[in-house]
């Protein structure tokens, strides 16, 4: 397995209401390195940079800004241009990747927060080893919508109405999840321990 190893943690939080958003991706981060027998080297940054160099993988977190309204940083949508190494999208980094790729963001009726049940399309990639129907934690009030996109976003899972959970970008080893699973306990320990496993032998 290659190592994905120093990975970037990108920090899109704007702190009006988490103050301090990033333990639970460390936690989340040292309990999937442990259950695969790896050291885990960490580099932060926020999503205005400076971006380190020498990375292996790339995770964008969460946020209090809308993708849909246009709030993101210039410098990060020159960033993931560059990308080459395998990138996971959390909830806004899920959104903003799609966005990147040519999906549409937009506003939902209703706030979700709290677990929400999942229907898996792909198991062999983000949802290896997970069952069928799992719940993970959301918190959004924003939403993809990967029609424009179609011939570019892989959908490896959408939600009990449908709506998209998670994806590949095709051809490449990007990835977005609509959920949080940092805050998903197992199940969340499964989805990152499956992307650090990918970039084959």
């Amino acid at each position: 397995m290659k190592n994905l190893f120093p990975l970037l943690l990108v920090d899109c939080y704007d702190g009006t209401i988490l103050k301090e958003p990033l333990p639970p991706y460390r936690s989340w981060l040292e309990t999937a390195a442990a259950s695969l027998g790896v050291t885990p080297t960490l580099l932060e940054c926020k999503d205005s940079g400076p971006f380190p160099e020498g990375y292996g993988s790339v995770i964008l977190t969460g946020s209090e800004k809308m993708v849909g309204q246009r709030e993101y940083a210039p410098e990060l949508i020159a960033f993931l241009g560059k990308v080459k190494v395998p990138l996971l999208g959390v909830c806004y980094g899920h959104q903003l990747l799609a966005n990147f790729f040519g999906a549409r963001v937009y506003r939902e009726e209703r706030l979700h927060r709290g677990d929400e049940r999942i229907d898996i399309l792909d198991g062999n990639s983000l949802f290896r080893g997970i069952s069928q129907g799992t719940s993970f934690f959301e918190h959004h009030s924003e939403r993809v919508d990967p029609t424009p996109a179609a011939d570019r976003l892989v959908p490896l899972a959408v939600s009990s109405e449908g709506l998209l959970e998670s994806f590949q970008v095709k051809g490449l080893p990007f990835f977005g999840v609509q959920f949080h699973p940092e805050a998903s306990k197992e199940q969340g320990v499964k989805v990152l321990v499956n992307f650090l496993s990918w970039g084959g032998e």
